[in-house]
């Protein structure tokens, strides 16, 4: 079996079930440390269930940032800080899908959110 095949086929689990596997949770949990810089841990929370069974047609992935030592403003001013979370939103609907809602919390705090829907209506990208 190739692996686009395979991915398919886990994209199409996910789908049904809204669980992802402990690969896909160690992805969501790693790559907030690739994309920021000075955070200390990250939680995430999902709902994967999709448009077959979610009134909005879109999943959604829920990354809390944390860390005790920065500010709500490090974090804001990082370079590209829109670019970074776009990056971010981009590595988890090249994992599963191209609905879903990225929200970036920092210390429970909203930072960030991207809807792919929202897109759609707009005609953007």
């Amino acid at each position: 079996m190739k692996t686009k095949e395979i991915i398919d086929d886990m994209r199409k689990i996910t789908m049904l079930t809204g669980e992802i596997s402990s690969v896909h949770v160690q992805n969501l949990k790693t790559w907030p440390f690739v994309v920021f810089d000075d955070i200390v841990s990250v939680e995430i929370d999902y709902d994967l269930t999709k448009a077959n069974t979610l009134e909005t047609g879109e999943g959604v992935v829920i990354f809390n940032t944390m860390s005790k030592e920065m500010e709500k403003e490090d974090l804001l001013g990082q370079i590209n800080f829109e670019k970074r979370c776009n990056m971010l939103a981009s590595y988890v609907r090249n994992m599963f899908w191209k609905e879903i809602k990225i929200e970036v919390l920092f210390n429970s705090e909203q930072v960030f959110s991207d809807s792919s829907l929202k897109k759609e209506k707009d005609g953007s990208n």
